[in-house]
C-alpha cells in the first residue's frame, strides 16, 4: 500500500509594518472649505515579510482621520489597516467678510465723484449696496477701484 507522510505547515500572515505617502493627490492646492480629493496619490506600504506595495489612496482600506487648517496648508492625516502617515496640501482661504476703518472719507471727486454725488450715499454705504445688490465677488473690483480715489 501507499506511505503515510506527515508534515507541519507554519502559515505566517504578513502584517503591515509602516506607511508612508509616496505620491500627493492631484489636486495639491484646496480651499478652507473643499473636501480633500484623494484621487491621483498614492502610499508605499512596507510588510512583515519585507516586501513593499503601492496602494492608491483612493483604496477602500484608506481613510482620512484628521485634517487640520493652518494659515497656508492643511495637514492631512491618513489610516491603512491601522498605521497613519500625513502629508501638507497648499490652503486658500476664503474671503469672509471686511470692515470699513473710518465712516466718513475724503474721495477725490475728479473721477469718480458724479456717481457718489448723484446716489447721495456715503462711500461705505454705496459698498453696503453694490454687497447686497451683486455679492462679495464683485466687491473686490469695486473695492480696488475705489482705494485708487480715497486720499
Amino acid at each position: 500500500m501507499g506511505k503515510e507522510v506527515s508534515f507541519e505547515v507554519e502559515v505566517k500572515q504578513r502584517k503591515v509594518v509602516s506607511v508612508e505617502v509616496n505620491k500627493l493627490p492631484e489636486k495639491e492646492t484646496i480651499s478652507e472649505n473643499e473636501e480633500v480629493d484623494l484621487s491621483g496619490g498614492s502610499i508605499s506600504v512596507k510588510y512583515s515579510d519585507n516586501s513593499v506595495e503601492n496602494i492608491d489612496l483612493t483604496s477602500p482600506n484608506v481613510k482620512i482621520v484628521d485634517e487640520t487648517n493652518s494659515e497656508d496648508r492643511k495637514d492631512v492625516v491618513i489610516d491603512y489597516l491601522g498605521i497613519k502617515d500625513s502629508f501638507k496640501l497648499g490652503l486658500t482661504k476664503l474671503v469672509s467678510g471686511f470692515d470699513i476703518v473710518e465712516e466718513d472719507m475724503e474721495i477725490d471727486y475728479s473721477e469718480y465723484g458724479e456717481f457718489y454725488q448723484a446716489v447721495g450715499m456715503k462711500p461705505n454705504e454705496v459698498i453696503t449696496t453694490i454687497v447686497a445688490i451683486f455679492g462679495l465677488s464683485i466687491l473686490l473690483f469695486v473695492v480696488m477701484k475705489f482705494t485708487n480715489v480715497m486720499k
